[in-house]
This record gives structure tokens, C-alpha cells and sequence, in this order.
């Protein structure tokens, strides 16, 4: 995550490639997008918009976040969407930290998606797959807080599917 790494991929950014790793995300090169995403959101989400406790807890739940998107999207459930998000928050954190979390609060990929995409990533024996998945999530109601640990609604399972695996 060094400017120095961001600046020698500048130099050589007569390819695609080179760009991203000099960009803002550090293309996974320049640091993993787990480091550039919890350096993010420690730095941009504070106080009342306060993502994560410590950046252990971060780095353990950015782990289950696809990584696939296109740098620069402002949606789909991605860490390439939550790291637009997470940018945008710089200058309003009440608007966008949220939507930069680990639920991705219904614009870094729906509700379903995201607890399906952890839920299969951290438990991958709760269903068949994922359109099982997509079908029993269908049925949760959506009208939970994110980051509930209690209640019946998909923000209680994203919140937990976010951190299974990451007690032992």
C-alpha cells in the first residue's frame, strides 16, 4: 500500500494492468484489496460510521468479499464496490459508509446476494448451492438493521455468515 509501489507501476502504466496497480485500489498488486479496503474503512468511517471494531476484524471479513468487480464500480458484491463506497465517504460518511460495509447495505449487491455470497464462502455446506440459497433467502425479511445480531432477517444472517470462521 506504499506510494512508492503506486508510483513505479505509474511509470510503467503503458498497459492496463500497470494502471490499476498505480490507481487508488492498488490493483491487488499494490497491496492486497483487503489492506486498501480496511485502511479505507478505518480511515474514512469513524465515530458514528464505524464499520469494523479493529482492523483484524476488518481484514477476517473482507476475506469473504468477491473480488472480481471492476475497480471504480459503484455497485455489485464486491470489494470493488465497497471500495468506491469507502472513497466517496471521505467526504460524506453518513452517505456511504454503509453502503462500504460488509452487508453493502442494498447497493454493493443486494441483500440476497451478499448474505448468499458469505454464507456459501464461510459455510459452504448450508445449501446446495446457490441458487438454493438465493430461493430460501427469498423468504427472510429484509426489514432488519445492518449489523443486527438478533431477529429474523437477512441483516442478523449476513451479520453472522460475516463472521463465522473468524473465532477460531
Amino acid at each position: 500500500t506504499t506510494l512508492g509501489c503506486r508510483q513505479y507501476h505509474a511509470g510503467a502504466a503503458a498497459n492496463d494492468d500497470h494502471c490499476k496497480h498505480a490507481g487508488p485500489t492498488g490493483g491487488g498488486v499494490c497491496g492486497t484489496y483487503c489492506d486498501v479496503y480496511c485502511d479505507a474503512a478505518t480511515g474514512s468511517c469513524s465515530g458514528d460510521n464505524q464499520l469494523y471494531a479493529d482492523s483484524e476484524t476488518c481484514h477476517q471479513i473482507c476475506e469473504h468479499f468477491p473480488d472480481n468487480g471492476n475497480v471504480g464500480a459503484a455497485d455489485g458484491d464486491t470489494v470493488q464496490c465497497r471500495l468506491y463506497h469507502l472513497g466517496a465517504a471521505k467526504s460524506d460518511p453518513a452517505g456511504h459508509c454503509s453502503h462500504g460495509g460488509a452487508s453493502g447495505a442494498n447497493v454493493c449487491g443486494s441483500w440476497c446476494q451478499v448474505y448468499c455470497d458469505m454464507i456459501l464462502d464461510a459455510c459452504e455446506d448450508s445449501y446446495s448451492g446457490q441458487a438454493s440459497c438465493q430461493t430460501a433467502c427469498e423468504g427472510f425479511d429484509d426489514n432488519g438493521n445492518i449489523d443486527d445480531a438478533t431477529g429474523d432477517s437477512v441483516q442478523c444472517r449476513i451479520f453472522h455468515a460475516s463472521v463465522a470462521n473468524n473465532d477460531d
